[in-house]
């Protein structure tokens, strides 16, 4: 008679006889999946952040006011809702309405998220699913930090997003004394002033003081993103009997500080006659 140790050795040794020898040799070793293979350039989510034009859009960023947003699926300017009309900058990232200028490669549509310990936006400012940075900045400084684009298949690409300095109203009346730039049309001293902007002091005594300045530019233009075509005002000499502070070729142009005579204020850099905006 079998002890009752053996008999569980027979029965398995009766299972394993019945079985077909492939099944049988796969109780005693189980292969290894095979790696699955690498993912081909295509198939990778490559993000190019728009920051050269985020940087051209600052003067539209500005302390405590509401931010008019900035796509970063598109690369532009985020566009404005209107009544009875799909808006592109609502809609997701890479689909037939709103196409990509800045993601490409994966698998489309992509929404975006920030980069875990990657950094955050300005105070009050966040980016949401579809890519558009808004919000109103609460401080003075800018921010760099890492945003994802992220495909349906889960892969993405992180990169660093760089938010410029907002736009401090209150330091721009003080440093222009008080009138924010506004713009006055008045006569002084025989000398008509008509389109220019006076930043300091009271209006007469601004109006007395540009007869004896210097020659400022006048000239605004708004440059779109994609570099085509640019919307523009005022003069290159436009400021006569100019006193203020005025910005040199490659500066920023903001309140209280206009381009030197014979530059354009492009996009709030001064820039000559060969710049974005030839004159």
């Amino acid at each position: 008679m079998r002890s009752q140790s053996e008999v569980p050795k027979v029965v398995i040794a009766a299972v394993l006889l019945f079985l077909p020898l492939g099944v049988a040799l796969s109780f005693a070793q189980v292969p290894a999946p095979p790696p699955l293979p690498a993912a081909t350039a295509d198939q990778l989510v490559q993000f190019d952040p728009p920051n050269d034009a985020l940087l051209e859009d600052a003067q539209s960023l500005r302390v405590g006011e509401e931010y008019r947003g900035f796509d970063l699926c598109r690369g532009t300017v985020a566009t404005e809702g209107r009544p009875g009309r799909l808006n592109p900058s609502d809609s997701t990232c890479g689909d037939p309405l709103n196409p990509s200028a800045t993601v490409r490669g994966g698998n489309p549509p992509y929404h975006f998220q920030l980069d875990t310990m990657g950094g955050f936006p300005p105070m009050g400012m966040w980016v949401d699913l579809n890519g558009v940075l808004r919000g109103k900045p609460t401080g003075k400084r800018g921010a760099t930090f890492k945003v994802c684009a992220v495909d349906l298949s889960e892969r993405s690409s992180c990169k660093d997003v760089t938010v410029p300095d907002p736009v401090d109203p209150a330091a721009a009346r003080a440093k222009s004394g008080g009138n924010g730039g506004k713009l006055l049309l008045a006569t002084a001293g025989g000398l008509a002033v008509a389109g220019a902007a006076v930043y300091a002091g009271s209006a007469m005594a601004d109006l007395a003081a540009m007869s004896t300045g210097t020659t400022a530019s006048s000239r605004n233009c708004i440059v779109s993103v994609m570099g085509h075509g640019c919307d523009c005002s005022g003069s290159v000499t436009g400021l006569s009997g100019w006193t203020g502070p005025t910005a040199s070729s490659g500066e920023s142009c903001v309140y209280g500080t206009p381009c030197a005579a014979n530059l354009s204020c492009n996009n709030g850099r001064c820039e000559g006659s060969g710049g974005r905006c030839p004159f």
